[in-house]
């Protein structure tokens, strides 16, 4: 059957469509190595104002252990996961350059902190509570499985399960990211990488101090293994359960 000859006065609108496999190619190009993802991870709770963020390392010395990325800063409500963290490539942080509490210059990359976690493991749980418009306090959940983002799929085919829940007023905000299946195995060069890629939050503003030490042979309080910084704990326990 002959082909149809196209209108010459046809006209139209068309869109740009997005192919799954942009979550791994951008991930790969943005981190290189999986110490700057998981460092680009801790500048994202610090720009949530987070005083003390904890990383800690599960079975990671080989391939399907967890990672846990646990601050206690502002913590991250429905309509900010929608429109911030689901939206590629946000410019959330170019209009607003400096965090809310504590005015701190914005050091995570712009909207790219879900490339870090697609880096890192195979499945994220997103786990955050946060103050809402109404003054209360709601917790949500989302899972995202990594692996469903398959090359030939459209990035928004692909289901995130998502739950929210009030919660008492007394429940600290924060957000837990839960990295698991991690794609490759840690070591104790990794780490070290990830705490010199953090040198850059240091302030010597009085009153914003941040402490980073590893958990080594000799006790984390000693003069050996602690380095004092002017607003977060960085703690190291690789391989610990």
């Amino acid at each position: 059957m002959p082909a149809t000859s196209p209108d010459k006065n046809a006209s139209g609108i068309v869109r740009f469509d997005v192919d799954s496999h942009i979550l791994f190619q951008l991930g790969e190009k943005l981190f290189a190595r999986k110490p700057l993802a998981l460092a680009e991870l801790v500048k994202n709770g610090y720009d949530a104002d987070a005083t003390v963020v904890r990383i800690i390392f599960q079975n990671v010395t080989k391939p399907q252990g967890t990672i846990i990325v646990d601050d206690n800063g502002d913590g991250m409500t429905y309509e900010l996961l929608l429109n911030g963290w689901m939206r590629i490539a946000t410019t959330e942080k170019n209009r607003n350059p400096l965090s809310t509490k504590f005015r701190r210059p914005r050091a995570g990359q712009k909207g790219v902190g879900r490339f870090a976690c697609r880096v890192l493991s195979n499945k994220l749980l997103l786990e955050s509570v946060a103050i809402v418009s109404s003054g209360k306090k709601e917790r949500i959940k989302a899972l995202f499985d990594w692996k469903k983002f398959k090359a030939g799929s459209r990035v928004d085919d692909v289901e995130i399960p998502v739950t929210r829940e009030s919660v008492p007023f007394s429940t600290p905000t924060g957000t837990k990211l839960y990295l698991e299946d991690v794609a490759e195995a840690w070591t104790s060069d990794d780490v070290r990488v990830v705490r010199k890629g953090l040198i850059s939050l240091i302030s010597f503003n009085r009153g914003r101090g941040i402490r980073v030490f590893r958990r080594l042979s000799s006790p984390p309080n000693s003069k050996k293994n602690k380095v004092r910084f002017p607003n977060n704990i960085l703690r190291d326990t690789l391989g610990a359960d």
